[in-house]
């Protein structure tokens, strides 16, 4: 069988931390990931460019939390710096299949290593 094809986004900003934070809490009192994409304040997210970087933004970070189980998107709302690193990381790499497969061949530590193996499994 073939694997799909792997996909990444164009979007920089790394991990989206403070984004990923701030919507998984708003995601708490939203039905859907759809309502938190209506209802996110364009102040979340820092972005040059106006209103498109904001929205290519939005739909970035959503796209990674909703790769999260419910579980872990609460976790994510409340947990500490550690763990909300971790939850992130573990979120883009389960949308960038590329991330889990072929990041563990840089230069990580023990920790990242770890999580690398988590998420390819």
């Amino acid at each position: 069988m073939t694997p799909p094809p792997y996909t990444l986004s164009f979007t920089v900003g790394g991990l989206f931390l403070f984004e990923g934070i701030e919507l998984a809490r708003l995601r708490g009192s939203c039905a859907s990931w759809k309502e938190v994409r209506k209802t996110a304040p364009d102040d979340v997210f820092v972005a040059k460019g106006g209103a498109n970087s904001v929205k290519r933004i939005r739909n970035e970070v959503i796209g990674r939390l909703s790769a999260l189980s419910p579980e872990e998107t609460d976790h994510l709302a409340s947990a500490g710096m550690t763990d909300a690193r971790a939850l992130m990381w573990v979120a883009a790499c389960r949308k960038y299949r590329i991330l889990a497969e072929r990041g563990g061949s840089g230069k990580l530590n023990s920790r990242d290593k770890w999580i690398f193996r988590a998420t390819a499994a």
